[in-house]
């Protein structure tokens, strides 16, 4: 059901759970990073005429925007190579992306209905942004019992031998017994896809919510994996994903948390905010400004928070991966 459910969601084209995709510092960051990738690489002295990025959840378009902005601002000779490709499986937020792009002034694009959980388009990026995909896409549940890895959602136990089983079973086998934990096979199988599209030296940021280490009980664990609002989602293992991207696929890779890549690469203090259209960064002057601290104080942000001295954790993670 779970395909089922997110293609029927996501065939609205719009919506209503809340993401960083409009945040601006996020694109300042990778946009950054971009820049300082291309230089190292040299795609600009090469012979490419083009120099192609893909972006999968698209949102409204705002990221992509204001990454192209900032890629302008500091390096307007590859800004002017880029070839920019929207993916999403509702042509609803397509349109609507697409549109904030071409009010925006930029004519480079292209925009194209894509199912990551069956398909991947034939193109070879130098950089690949994903934004909340790996999430929404199906996963399985796992525990390792009598030695052997077993699907707790199907009740049967993994067929032996694959690649993918073997990854699971040697990260099921560092665990206590009796943990049920997310494997997000689609989201392997999509990282696979990348692992052979991208071009040598390409590399892709995913941004996504999820875990890295089993801190709870395991009582408490095992009934707290799924999230579930208007669609299906399944947190993102990112130790099993790191370790099969260097495992399985030879791709180097490391996780962080989404708070500190975008303070460490923009070298500014942020704290992360929950508006009424979505999540965004701010500095503590933006919290402070009277208009947005009038909305923040009665949504839980205190004067405290609103001080500086400390941010709320969340669960938001930045993976890379690149082939070199």
């Amino acid at each position: 059901m779970h395909i089922k459910d997110n293609k029927r969601y996501y065939s609205k084209g719009r919506l209503t759970f809340k993401t960083f995709s409009n945040d601006k510092y996020i694109a300042m960051a990778t946009a950054r990073d971009f820049v300082g990738r291309a230089e190292k690489q040299g795609w600009c002295k090469g012979k490419e005429d083009s120099i192609i990025v893909a972006e999968y959840g698209v949102g409204y378009g705002y990221f992509a925007l204001n990454f192209l902005k900032c890629v302008r601002s500091l390096d307007p000779l590859l800004y002017s190579k880029i070839e920019y490709h929207l993916y999403d499986y509702s042509e609803k937020m397509l349109k609507k992306a697409a549109a904030c792009l071409k009010a925006g002034g930029e004519k480079n694009i292209a925009a194209e209905k894509c199912d990551a959980a069956r398909a991947y388009p034939k193109i070879k990026p130098h950089y690949i942004r994903l934004n909340e995909l790996w999430c929404d896409l199906p996963a399985k549940i796992f525990t390792l019992k009598k030695g052997q890895v077993y699907e707790v959602q199907a009740r049967r136990y993994a067929k032996p031998g694959d690649q993918f089983t073997q990854a699971a079973l040697e990260f099921l086998s560092s665990l206590p017994l009796g943990y049920y934990i997310v494997i997000n096979d689609r989201a392997a199988e999509h990282l696979g896809s990348i692992s052979k599209s991208l071009r040598p030296g390409g590399y892709a940021d995913i941004f996504d919510y999820g875990f890295t280490e089993v801190d709870l009980p395991m009582e408490i664990w095992n009934e707290s994996l799924k999230r579930a609002k208007d669609h299906v989602t399944y947190d993102v293992n990112f130790t099993f994903m790191q370790a099969y991207a260097r495992g399985c696929l030879n791709m180097k890779a490391y996780v962080e948390k989404q708070d500190d890549y975008v303070s460490d690469t923009l070298k500014m203090r942020l704290y992360p905010v929950e508006l009424k259209d979505g999540l965004y960064y701010m500095t503590k002057d933006e919290m402070n400004r009277p208009i947005t601290k009038k909305y923040l104080l009665p949504h839980g942000y205190d004067e405290e928070y609103l001080s500086g001295k400390f941010s709320e954790p969340n669960d938001y993670y930045h993976f890379r991966v690149w082939k070199e």
